[in-house]
């Protein structure tokens, strides 16, 4: 049942090929959206939330390889580990919402606002219960400086899911008026 969400956005017509051949081919006959923000402010919210992605990325990915007495704690590198997934799927929002050509589809605008939200409130969680984890790590035995790679890029990963929830306003869409 949900492969059948933009089913009717589609209709299906027979078209002469350039061989004479009859073919079947889909044609988006459903609403069209185009970003509220346009111009300068949009092309510069892109830039920012492609820069806070990248660093959203290596937060999540460099404690991970440096390795650090913190990391052999399950409950606080479980979650971490697990914030890898919301991380890419805030790229791909943005990674969509980039290269979207105006006007874009109703999959396309769900794809692009929908996830945003979705990816930042799983990321949000995720950073915060492994910031519990790496509390209850540091009281528990003493922190290093070795530690201070997962802090900084825990502390960074909730600043940067509170960045995205407070930016998915940037991207909302507005239906297009049919011609």
């Amino acid at each position: 049942m949900r492969r059948e969400k933009y089913l009717k956005d589609y209709t299906v017509r027979d078209v002469v090929g350039s061989d004479g051949k009859l073919r079947s081919e889909a044609v988006y006959t459903g609403s069209l959206f185009s970003f509220r923000d346009g111009g300068d402010r949009l092309r510069r919210s892109k830039l920012i939330c492609s820069a806070a992605a990248l660093v959203c990325c290596l937060s999540a990915l460099v404690p991970l390889v440096i390795a650090p007495p913190v990391t052999r704690c399950l409950y606080a590198m479980l979650p971490l580990v697990l914030a890898l997934l919301p991380v890419f799927g805030l790229c791909s929002c943005i990674w969509l919402a980039i290269f979207a050509k105006t006007p874009v589809t109703r999959r396309q605008k769900d794809r692009i606002d929908g996830r945003l939200a979705a990816w930042g409130s799983v990321l949000l969680a995720l950073s915060a219960l492994s910031a519990v984890g790496q509390v209850v790590y540091y009281i528990r035995s003493a922190f290093t400086p070795a530690d201070l790679p997962v802090t900084v890029g825990t502390s960074v990963l909730i600043a940067a899911s509170i960045f995205f929830l407070k930016m998915r306003n940037a991207f909302q869409m507005d239906e297009i008026a049919a011609d």
